[in-house]
């Protein structure tokens, strides 16, 4: 056991999340009676034993850098970042360990200086210890990035640069619609989509959790919200809210061909097209298993476009009549085929509340190598013609 005093571990649970090749494992700290708190005695409860956990990560490594043989005053095991406050706990990072029986003896110091200081929590590996995710590879993959109907500034503002970058806000229906159909979107690959472990960030605080319980962090705040879920390296999908009421999207496969993550980020056009004024699939390169899951909305713009950050939010209202550029696969209000030059060329499909999915018929010029074909792209912004933003809008 790592138990001593107030603070509690198993260490059989430590045992069978580690692995040998590893040499690093995060340590989940959870204090006493958490749940029962409201958010915000909450944070403070987490930000101040986070502060203690710093202390004692300290004093661990200078009490078990004596027990190395010969001792050594350099040997520390606790680094990475710092102890990180979350939604229920803190983790601390415990690396660079030669072995399981190394950490446990790190983690045992660990707990008595805890115990000491009169902390009483229970120790545990977290939910992601022993876990890899997909590295971002810079492939160019499919990827979705849609507009909300129904979004609305927040009353306080930011400023970014010289232009407002809004706030927004929706209400709990479409929060609640939106969560069950990116969730069950999220974890659709997954083998039991039920229990599955997604990745969520809620107000910068990172969390492994069921979709069920996801749900209710997500739904507190959901501009800037991000959530996923992965297998090893081989394969994932994530979805980011991002500040002006837009989601993005991608789902990424090893070993798969692109038509396989084309169809993904495809459905959920579909699946979501009731609460959207636009949608767009475009080629980006692969974040799904970077941190932050830095998914941008439509890059590259097109060489007619300023090339000022600001643009999306300062144009974010045209996004019900316009698109800013052309697509493979784009889903269109009848405002925007009532713009368009001729589409007669384009696979037109009719859905609910006035969308309709436009598909180019060769979806291949447009996603099986790194960039469009340049002549299908050309053609296709002569199809939607008027339809495309421009400086003068």
């Amino acid at each position: 056991m790592v138990s001593t005093g107030g603070v509690r571990g198993d260490e059989s649970s430590f045992r069978a999340r580690w692995h040998d090749d590893q040499e690093s494992i995060h340590i989940s700290v959870r204090p006493d009676g958490i749940d029962a708190l409201p958010l915000e005695q909450r944070r403070e409860a987490l930000a101040d034993l986070a502060s203690t956990c710093s202390t004692a990560l300290i004093a661990a490594n200078d009490r078990h850098a004596v027990i190395t043989d010969p001792p050594d005053p350099d040997y520390t095991l606790a680094c990475g970042p710092a102890p990180t406050p979350r939604i229920d706990d803190v983790e601390v990072w415990l690396t660079d360990a030669p072995s399981i029986e190394h950490a446990l003896a790190w983690i045992r110091t660990f707990a008595t200086v805890l115990n000491a200081k009169g902390v009483r929590c229970t120790l545990s590996p977290s939910r992601w210890a022993g876990r890899s995710r997909p590295e971002p590879n810079g492939q160019m993959i499919p990827s979705a990035a849609l507009c909300l109907k129904g979004w609305r500034i927040m009353d306080d503002t930011r400023r970014w640069g010289r232009y407002p970058n809004p706030g927004w806000v929706f209400d709990h229906e479409l929060a609640d619609r939106l969560l069950h159909s990116t969730l069950k979107w999220v974890v659709r690959d997954s083998p039991t989509p039920d229990t599955a472990t997604v990745d969520i960030v809620v107000d910068g605080v990172g969390m492994f959790m069921p979709p069920t319980e996801a749900a209710w962090h997500l739904r507190r705040n959901l501009t800037n919200a991000k959530l996923m879920w992965f297998e090893q390296d081989t394969r994932s999908r994530n979805v980011r809210f991002d500040s002006i009421g837009r989601i993005l999207a991608q789902a990424y496969e090893a070993h798969q061909p692109w038509t396989m993550t084309l169809a993904a980020v495809r459905s959920l056009l579909i699946d979501l097209h009731r609460d959207l004024e636009l949608g767009v699939v475009r080629l980006a390169p692969n974040q799904t298993g970077k941190p932050g899951w830095a998914l941008s909305s439509y890059a590259p713009l097109p060489e007619h476009l300023p090339r000022t950050r600001t643009i999306y939010s300062r144009w974010r209202h045209h996004d019900a009549t316009k698109t800013f550029d052309a697509y493979g696969i784009q889903l269109l209000s009848d405002a925007h085929l009532a713009a368009a030059h001729d589409l007669t060329g384009w696979i037109i499909t009719p859905l609910t509340g006035g969308m309709h999915l436009v598909e180019h018929p060769d979806p291949a010029a447009w996603f099986a190598h790194d960039e469009p074909d340049p002549h299908v792209l050309a053609q296709a912004r002569h199809d939607f013609g008027p339809m495309i933003i421009d400086r003068r809008d």
